[in-house]
């Protein structure tokens, strides 16, 4: 009867929220977890801090994010891809992708180039997103709060305008309450977080992306 009630609640909050703009999570719950970074900077493109920035989002949900000292220590890996930044046939470009497996986030370079440089505030703003991801919360938050929503989104009861939303938003680049409900609801076992009490187990190898995470 709990936890009827509880999703009920959380029914209602996310239906009256998914009517007005994004509402950031403002609570700071206490450090539970940490999440170790490593960025592959061969490419000489994507900062290690802009990923830190990125990734400190979930701070607001007691995630604590620190650059890695190699790969192989690593709770999630970031890499560039060399594929092309072009819509696919529906005209929406895939900017990263992320994999459940082995905690593995690659992002499409091409989309993220900018003149000599990069779009930085992209970069963090989908680094949020696929961090989102690997702490757990690997079905996108539908948008809508539509009961007819189809198989593989989210609980329904979670939904609204949220940073895990399937599509990228310019205005959305932080953690919502609504992505607030979304990370209590997240897959634990299949999350990269460590808890501050014990380490985490070794990764195994991916087999195709979770995540594909785009825009127009």
């Amino acid at each position: 009867m709990a936890n009827i009630a509880r999703f009920a609640c959380a029914a209602l909050t996310a239906a009256l929220l998914s009517c007005a703009g994004p509402v950031r999570y403002l609570r700071q719950d206490p450090p539970a977890y940490s999440l170790s970074l490593w960025i592959d900077v061969r490419h000489g493109l994507l900062d290690p801090e802009d990923a830190l920035k990125g990734c400190a989002e979930w701070r607001a949900k007691g995630v604590a994010c620190a650059m890695a000292a190699d790969r192989d220590s690593a709770d999630v890996v970031i890499s560039l891809s060399d594929a092309a930044c072009l819509p696919d046939k529906d005209g929406y470009r895939t900017l990263a992708w992320a994999f459940r497996d082995d905690s593995h986030i690659e992002f499409v370079a091409d989309c993220f180039r900018r003149g000599g440089g990069y779009d930085r505030g992209l970069f963090r703003s989908v680094m949020t997103h696929e961090i989102g991801h690997v702490v757990g919360i690997w079905r996108h938050v539908p948008l809508k709060c539509d009961p007819k929503a189809p198989e593989g989104s989210l609980d329904r009861s979670v939904c609204g305008i949220a940073v895990m939303n399937p599509l990228h938003d310019d205005d959305v680049d932080f953690v919502t309450v609504i992505d607030s409900l979304a990370f209590e609801a997240r897959s634990v076992d299949s999350s990269a977080l460590v808890p501050l009490n014990r380490e985490a187990g070794g990764p195994s190898a991916p087999a195709a992306p979770t995540c594909t995470y785009r825009t127009k």
